[in-house]
């Protein structure tokens, strides 16, 4: 969901950085407007399709992973520069961890919370029951520990364990092997379009 922010606080910017589609998603026109002739640095191809959708012009497309896109920051946006990063409230410390130390100034402006749901809907519990899912797509280690817990308490935990589980990282992978998954591949980046060509067609 989205959180409100006064993106007036954040004095100077040099360049934006995303790390989410969600964080372009969520923001409103006025605040895209603003800030419309900043060079945006998203971390992957799907980030930076969302942020061109919502307005951006200058968008500068990273590997898929936080290390290529500090690598890319590095090399087009040498510091010392001023960084607002938009991101989700959880997330992980890696990026402003990793730019501090070489100079850049990194102010966080937190735009959306992923909130945790009671659990899943009906049907898409039936569905496990009765064997009508595939497969299931792993996106990050929350969303693949909150699916764990959500099959256990509604009493499919054995028949999510079983099913061919896809992810988009090792550090994702982890966490349902560390719980008993057997079937786990994991995407050759950690991209939206390498995931997807894990999955066998129809």
């Amino acid at each position: 969901m989205p959180l409100a922010f006064d993106e007036t606080s954040v004095g100077t910017v040099d360049a934006l950085v995303l790390t989410s589609a969600h964080a372009a998603q969520v923001l409103r026109s006025d605040v895209v407007a603003r800030w419309a002739g900043h060079p945006v640095y998203t971390v992957g191809q799907a980030t930076g399709t969302a942020a061109t959708r919502a307005g951006f012009h200058d968008v500068r497309i990273g590997g898929g992973d936080a290390a290529s896109l500090i690598s890319l920051l590095q090399l087009t946006l040498p510091a010392p520069r001023r960084l607002v990063y938009l991101a989700g409230h959880v997330r992980k410390p890696t990026l402003e961890a990793t730019l501090k130390p070489e100079r850049y100034t990194v102010g966080v402006v937190e735009v959306y919370d992923a909130r945790e749901t009671e659990g899943w809907d009906a049907h898409v519990v039936a569905d496990l029951g009765s064997g009508s899912i595939n497969g299931v797509m792993h996106f990050s280690r929350r969303s693949a520990a909150l699916a764990l817990d959500y099959a256990t308490r509604a009493g499919v935990g054995d028949a999510f364990r079983q099913l061919p589980h896809f992810c988009i990282s090792l550090d994702v992978a982890d966490v349902l092997s560390e719980t008993g998954v057997d079937t786990v591949t994991t995407a050759a980046s950690p991209s939206e379009d390498a995931l997807l060509r894990l999955i066998p067609a129809a």
